[in-house]
């Protein structure tokens, strides 16, 4: 197989390849048209007679037919037998076939032109094999000269070498060249399907991402504001029905019914401020005020006491983390605690951790392990590597402590290798 028609089998640019074939066609055309036409030339006696006879002319043009085939399409030899052995035959014919031109010819003109393009061949394959059918083909020339004139003239050698070494070092270079070339056309069609995939992934993990948050905000309003909206709806009916024999009464459910409304449109405002692009990636010093806003529009007074400085470097895990364990705990203390008053106390003064402690005056419990929320809260301070605390006595209120390491076995990970 020529290296146009390797190309054009191995994909790419097939117009460019189609026109690399038809070169490599014409130039072998022409150099064997070269040779042919030096040789009938120098072979004219004087008076303008041939010294060839009709039959070896003839002979001499089909030979030069076979020879231009099958260097045009050496498959046809190469392919017939295992990958070494098929080089071998192939190589064995060829030459056999330029010393048997050369020798009908009787080296007339520059027959030895015909050991060019098998060496073009030859750098397909390695630089070993081109090197070797480059010093076959000048020995083959040299053979050719003793079989016509009985003697040895090595002095041809040094008139074809550099034809030969320009040949040699052509078709190499043409060879990695090309090879280059078609590497970079493979990388660049992997690279465009696994650009494709991932834009399938991402479309996929999008969607999942989508219906996953659907859901948890259809659990969110299930949980929160239609709990709200159900007991404000009984408020009321009872409101009513009392309202014309037990007026304080009815003021009562009222009253109550507007706290939980109130309770309800923090909830409200909460869930909106998670959606919220950024919101728990934003600085905390922005994030906890506004979660502590939400608790005391509920009625339920809340202070906020920082400690030292949020250092700027912060992990994005830590961060995170800290804004939903303060939107849990407080909502918890809004939902179930029947709290008047609530803290949160965020100390930095530490150099490799950081404390957070939430606590209220509310009902206290005496079994905390598997409601509140805490399980949520306690799964995602334990994947950072932290610790949670839980102190509470019925109606004495409950106090909640973390301790988070500021740095995160991802971020040592890192710095390991930055």
């Amino acid at each position: 197989m020529t290296s146009g028609e390797k190309l054009l089998t191995d994909g790419g640019n097939p117009r460019e390849h189609i026109v690399d074939v038809r070169w490599m066609i014409i130039t072998l055309i022409v150099l064997v048209s070269m040779a042919y036409l030096t040789m009938f030339v120098e072979a004219y006696q004087g008076e303008n007679q041939m010294v060839f006879s009709p039959f070896e002319i003839v002979l001499l043009i089909t030979l030069g037919v076979v020879y231009t085939f099958l260097v045009m399409y050496p498959e046809w030899i190469v392919d017939v037998f295992p990958q070494t052995a098929g080089r071998w035959a192939y190589f064995i014919l060829i030459y056999g076939l330029i010393l048997l031109i050369g020798w009908l010819a009787e080296m007339n003109g520059q027959i030895w032109l015909l050991i060019l393009p098998p060496i073009g061949t030859a750098a397909e394959y390695s630089l070993k094999w081109m090197v070797g059918i480059s010093l076959v083909g000048m020995v083959i020339t040299i053979l050719g000269i003793f079989l016509v004139f009985g003697t040895w003239n090595w002095g041809v050698t040094l008139f074809i070498s550099p034809a030969v070494f320009f040949v040699a070092a052509f078709s190499y270079i043409s060879e990695r060249e090309r090879e280059t070339r078609q590497r970079i056309e493979n990388l660049a069609l992997e690279l465009r399907d696994a650009n494709h995939k991932l834009s399938e992934y991402a479309a996929k993990i999008e969607e999942l991402a989508v219906v996953r948050e659907r859901n948890r905000m259809a659990r969110e309003i299930h949980d929160s504001l239609g709990h709200y909206l159900t007991v404000v709806n009984v408020q009321i009916g009872a409101a009513k029905a009392v309202m014309n024999q037990d007026v304080t009464k009815a003021s009562e459910a009222l009253d109550k019914a507007q706290r939980l409304t109130q309770e309800g449109l923090g909830e409200v405002r909460q869930s909106v401020a998670v959606l919220r692009e950024g919101r728990e990636t934003r600085p905390l010093i922005e994030t906890i005020p506004e979660l502590i806003q939400m608790t005391q529009t509920a009625g339920i007074e809340t202070t906020f006491t920082l400690l030292g400085e949020v250092p700027a470097d912060i992990p994005v895990k830590v961060n995170q983390t800290i804004y939903r364990v303060v939107q849990e705990g407080l909502t918890n203390i809004r939902k179930h605690s029947e709290a008047s008053e609530s803290e949160v106390v965020l100390d930095f003064t530490g150099s490799e951790s950081v404390n957070l402690t939430i606590r209220d005056n509310g009902l206290g419990s005496e079994d905390v392990s598997g409601g509140f929320g805490l399980i949520g809260m306690s799964e995602r301070v334990q994947l950072l590597g932290g610790d949670i605390k839980i102190k509470t006595t019925p109606h004495k209120g409950l106090t909640l402590e973390i301790r988070l390491p500021l740095t995160t076995p991802e971020n040592e990970f890192r710095s390991q290798y930055e």
